[in-house]
């Protein structure tokens, strides 16, 4: 994930942001592993996802 792309998440995606940011954190605290930009791009998507399917069902 570019460093453009990563600015653009945070401002258009604060939710999503903040909560991959908060599991990173913990695997990386958890597990004592590092987490990529790609990793956290892909967390990203998916999560997003989530949260968007949720508002749409309720």
């Amino acid at each position: 994930m570019s460093f453009l792309k990563m600015i653009l998440s945070l401002i258009e995606y604060p939710k999503t942001t903040k909560c991959v940011e908060m599991i990173k954190e913990y695997i990386e605290y958890r597990f004592q592993v590092e987490i990529s930009n790609a990793e956290k791009g892909y967390l990203m998507i998916h999560i997003n996802n989530i949260l968007r399917n949720k508002i749409v069902t309720k």
